[in-house]
């Protein structure tokens, strides 16, 4: 269901790629993601710069004519090899992540969908339906030896137009997303579900259009709701859980119609 973005506002590959460093950021330093990448600490302060500015349509200053800034958001082949390296990933990988963004999937999604489940699997769509949600701390893309923290944070804008890389997502605390997961596996095994199900695992639906079914579900429910996120999420899938299997099959629908 890519279909129902406009192309108009695919997002620049460049600017993609930075958001998948951004989100390996979270609430951290650009001192600890330079070691998480690789790439030079004032390389990576400049490219925020310039994508801090780019998200809102300000001009970028130079520093001095003799020592300008970057204009132009821009990632060279020897810094993405750097990254990927650094990752333990192909270039291709990163370019396929990237790719993903542009196509409005939540950064690192094919990475975290697939951590420690088969292919085409009902915990695999579990974890799909999680992404729909918003919740992406149920998994990290790329765990370390480090312990495990509770919590982890995400940039992005919010509504008042905050500054992208300064500005905090919502936190999914551990003992919230696992009653999420929990409740999210349950509401895979209710019946009218069924040919939904079936349907991902047999590969007639793609990951991707799987994510574009629920997260289209889940926001026309959810739609008009301004309390407290978690316990709008816990209601949605408890409480309300009827109404958004409803949604799920219509859009699932749609989503047929329109493939033939």
């Amino acid at each position: 269901m890519p279909d129902i973005m406009e192309k108009n506002s695919r997002k620049d590959l460049h600017t993609a790629i930075t958001e998948l460093i951004l989100d390996l950021k979270g609430d951290g330093t650009v001192s600890s993601i330079q070691k998480r990448t690789g790439v030079h600490r004032n390389m990576l302060t400049a490219i925020f710069e310039v994508y801090d500015a780019q998200m809102n349509g300000n001009e970028v200053k130079t520093k001095s004519k003799s020592n300008p800034r970057i204009k132009n958001l821009y990632w060279g082949t020897n810094s993405l090899i750097t990254v990927a390296d650094t990752l333990g990933i192909r270039v291709s990988e990163l370019i396929r992540a990237a790719e993903d963004v542009q196509d409005g999937l939540p950064p690192w999604f094919q990475r975290r969908i697939s951590h420690d489940t088969a292919t085409r699997s009902t915990a695999e769509l579990g974890h799909i339906f999680l992404e729909a949600l918003g919740c992406l701390t149920y998994v990290d893309p790329f765990p370390t030896a480090e312990p495990k923290k509770k919590e982890r944070q995400y940039h992005k804008r919010d509504a008042s137009g905050t500054l992208t890389s300064t500005c905090k997502a919502h936190v999914f605390q551990e003992e919230e997303v696992e009653k999420l997961a929990f409740y999210v596996d349950c509401l895979l095994e209710h019946p009218a579900l069924t040919d939904f199900v079936m349907a991902y695992q047999a590969g007639e639906v793609s990951s991707k259009d799987a994510y574009f079914v629920l997260k289209k579900a889940v926001d026309e429910v959810m739609m008009g709701t301004q309390g407290d996120l978690m316990m709008d999420l816990f209601d949605l899938i408890r409480k309300r859980k009827n109404e958004l299997v409803d949604a799920i099959n219509k859009t699932y629908r749609l989503f047929r119609k329109h493939r033939t």
